[in-house]
């Protein structure tokens, strides 16, 4: 506020997005106890002139839908407050503006004690998938999982969340049942529900990654499916795409689908006659490139020797991890 100094909450705008979508604008607007009239009145007004209403309605209604919560009275338990992620994304000529709801999971107690790990597809098995697909001549296809996290195992322990004020839940909380963004194990949670539902369907995951399943039948491999959080990467023969896809398609809310040419992992696969080939033009396009002045600048904290170290270390890691991933 004009004249006035003393700290406050703000609004963090930056690029982000996952790594098969880099071009995104994130947009996060807190959602605490202490936010002030004045606060509210200001940050309201930013986040009219992009309208993301329509989103946070959709948000809300994904929660009633895949049953995330149960309302109970507020009778002053401990509870995890919220905050808004916005989204600006454009494709197809199209702006479209996504609203997640997320836990800020850092408020939680015990933080220790809960398991967080996730497997996810590691790259040298994304490889050899991709090496295995091509001896099978099958064809590669990928499945993106909407609401992915909201889809989870059930809560094992008893986590209760502040409603947002859009959710009219004055005097109320929400008592989790599935693990939501922003909680330590909501990855993990969303693992699981994946793991029961292709054993379910008939996949052995791999012994060496548990984030790649196998299926079988008498004519020996009959399908493949790699597991990165949301995001799959399959392959098989007809009958496994009539008999086993078609059930993950049942089982989870699915979006985006693509075959033969698509990003996964930001790596660009593009399938064509008898070879697979793998690009990061995105990642270099993104390169920057690094100015090295022979008037190094002498008012800032670091030295004139270590921005200059940290300028070539921040380009020489996107290099190392274009390298590691090609």
């Amino acid at each position: 506020m004009p004249g006035d100094d003393t700290p406050r909450e703000g609004v963090v705008l930056s690029r982000a997005g996952k790594a098969s979508s880099i071009d995104e604008l994130q947009v996060v607007k807190s959602d605490t106890d202490q936010d002030t009239e004045d606060d509210e009145e200001s940050e309201e007004a930013l986040f009219n002139e992009i309208d993301f209403c329509d989103a946070r309605k959709a948000e809300l209604e994904n929660w009633k839908k895949h049953h995330v919560y149960q309302e109970v009275e507020d009778y002053g338990q401990s509870y995890v407050s919220t905050r808004w992620v916005y989204t600006i994304k454009e494709a197809d000529n199209e702006i479209h503006r996504k609203a997640r709801l997320v836990a800020k999971g850092f408020e939680e107690d015990c933080l220790d004690e809960i398991q967080k790990n996730s497997p996810t597809c590691d790259k040298q098995s994304l490889r050899l998938i991709l090496s295995i697909i091509m001896q099978k001549k099958w064809s590669i296809n990928s499945i993106d999982i909407k609401t992915a996290f909201l889809q989870g195992e059930k809560m094992q322990r008893k986590v209760h969340l502040r409603p947002p004020k859009e959710a009219n839940a004055n005097g109320k909380l929400w008592l989790l049942e599935k693990c939501v963004y922003g909680l330590a194990d909501a990855s993990l949670k969303w693992y699981e529900k994946v793991k029961k539902t292709l054993n379910e369907c008939g996949g052995t995951e791999s012994k060496v990654d548990p984030a790649v399943f196998y299926w079988y039948n008498s004519n020996g491999l009959a399908g493949v499916l790699a597991v990165h959080v949301d995001d799959f990467l399959w392959a098989g023969t007809n009958l496994f795409e009539t008999e086993i896809i078609s059930k993950i398609r049942e089982k989870f809310s699915v979006g985006k689908e693509a075959s033969e040419s698509f990003k996964y992992l930001g790596l660009g696969l593009s399938h064509a006659d008898d070879k697979i080939i793998l690009s990061q033009t995105d990642y270099v396009e993104v390169l920057k490139t690094v100015s090295i002045d022979r008037k190094r600048p002498n008012d800032s904290q670091l030295s004139s020797v270590e921005q200059t170290v940290l300028k070539i270390k921040s380009w020489t890691t996107v290099v190392a991890c274009k390298t590691n991933s090609s």
